[in-house]
């Protein structure tokens, strides 16, 4: 009876007082993964050594087991997408005020064409966080496409021109982002590419999740 006891006991602790969590670090840029450990009360473990390089991705993951240990997977699912987006925050935001744009805009972006991962490369050679093609990124000023600081800035400044081009138009701007500017040019409007209309359907979905983050 005593041996069960403990056993139960000791499912208990397991259940109740560890929470591992996968956290988006970097040691000098945010790219790797490790784990933060958390007991039941929110205090990160002490045998926890590994530098954390933004404190506030701790403090958002504490406040969410906190609030809500069990989570849906709708929920987690934001709450991954926001983890994602505080690695390159500070970031986002002295580039987005620069350019007179959203933060929450550039961070949908950015979800949609590379999931926030900085080394990201496609099929058709688009590098990066903000997917920028090589020629397009020399035509920026982009040195490294697989510098986030240097990626987010040239595909801002690309994202801003491009919705310029079409009169303050963030949706066919966008579009051009995607599709290409010549091509929503003849179409006159969103060209009725179905990866297109997908593409603007993620984006305004993000735009709307990371405008709560920032507000």
């Amino acid at each position: 009876m005593k041996k069960i006891k403990h056993i139960l006991s000791l499912i208990l602790f397991f259940m109740f007082s560890v929470i591992i969590v996968e956290v988006s670090m970097a040691d000098q840029s945010p790219h790797y993964i490790t784990s933060v450990y958390l007991k039941g009360n929110g205090v990160i473990d002490k045998n926890f050594k590994k530098k954390l390089v933004d404190i506030s991705v701790i403090s958002f993951i504490k406040e969410s087991v906190v609030k809500d240990p069990y989570p849906s997977s709708q929920t987690r699912k934001k709450a991954k997408h926001q983890q994602l987006s505080l690695a390159f925050k500070t970031i986002i935001h002295k580039i987005a005020k620069e350019f007179k744009i959203e933060p929450a805009l550039i961070k949908a972006v950015i979800m949609v064409e590379s999931s926030f991962n900085p080394n990201a490369v496609s099929k058709c050679g688009a590098r990066g966080l903000m997917q920028l093609m090589p020629a397009t990124a020399t035509s920026l000023g982009v040195v490294d496409s697989f510098d986030p600081e240097d990626n987010i800035y040239g595909g801002t400044l690309y994202l801003k021109t491009l919705i310029d081009k079409f009169n303050g138009n963030i949706k066919l701007g966008l579009a051009a982002y995607n599709a290409g500017s010549r091509k929503v040019k003849n179409f006159g409007g969103v060209p009725p590419f179905k990866q297109t209309r997908q593409y603007l359907r993620k984006v305004f979905k993000y735009h709307q999740m990371y405008k709560g983050d920032d507000a």
